[in-house]
């Protein structure tokens, strides 16, 4: 993302109780081990990578999957803000995104706030206010596999076209709006972890990483999918170096951690 600074989804999320729609499953957190540290400023912390498509490849992608690694990430404790509207956060998704850095998205992974246990969710965004689905029916024990996938379909509701997001093959949300008209293309296909505090955790550890592993896109014209991340070139943000970090992509993937 030389020459010029490309913008893209991870810039994407202005948190505003007043835009937040939680869709609530089942209403049941659970207690985790204790939090750390005091919190400073609120603001969108991301460790990953992204496709940047520079023009109109023929690779260019429109779904983006991940089987992801389950870690525990702490977060800071002085914000102990709760559901529907928690803003200190720590999650991991993969994503597609509007490729010129408008706020459209739609995403799916796993997400946790203080006190919480992990969960599955799915959050979509049309460009203003965002719709998130937390699963309370599984939380998800750190250290196991799980596939996380969002992509393009003309199977929708009340749209021509949409975003579907699955947690392990199961239905999770889809987006009300259609990307072909909503969004610039080509699209971009993003895999990060995410915080709300620079004092909260990207999930992982040194010894034991979140993995973003078996990468997959897909293809924008055929919408088959692929292995890979698809068009390209890569751009690797890390919003806090001094405590994320992030393996090279290699093996059709990579980790995150925190130091």
């Amino acid at each position: 993302m030389a020459a010029k600074r490309p913008k893209v989804g991870w810039r994407r999320k202005l948190l505003s109780a007043g835009l937040l729609v939680a869709i609530l499953r089942i209403f049941s957190p659970q207690a985790s081990s204790a939090e750390i540290n005091d919190c400073g400023s609120l603001g969108n912390r991301f460790d990953g990578y992204a496709t940047y498509p520079t023009g109109v490849p023929a690779s260019a992608i429109k779904g983006s999957a991940a089987t992801l690694l389950v870690r525990f990430g702490a977060v800071c404790n002085t914000d102990q803000s709760q559901n529907p509207f928690p803003s200190n956060f720590s999650t991991a998704w993969v994503m597609v995104a509007d490729n010129l850095g408008g706020p459209g998205y739609s995403q799916s992974g796993h997400f946790r706030w203080y006190g919480s246990a992990i969960y599955p969710f799915a959050e979509t965004n049309p460009g203003s206010g965002f719709s998130r689905v937390i699963d309370y029916a599984r939380p998800i024990t750190p250290g196991t596999a799980h596939t996380a996938k969002t992509g393009f379909t003309t199977s929708c509701a009340a749209v021509p076209a949409c975003f579907k997001n699955y947690w392990d093959g199961q239905f999770l949300s889809q987006s009300l709006f259609n990307p072909n008209t909503q969004f610039t293309f080509p699209f971009s296909a993003q895999f990060f972890g995410e915080t709300t505090y620079a004092e909260s955790d990207v999930p992982g550890s040194a010894t034991a990483p979140e993995v973003f592993g078996g990468v997959q896109t897909q293809n924008h014209f055929s919408n088959a999918w692929a292995s890979g991340f698809g068009a390209g070139p890569l751009a690797a943000p890390n919003s806090v170096p001094s405590r994320y970090a992030k393996s090279g992509v290699a093996y059709g993937g990579f980790n995150i951690w925190t130091f």
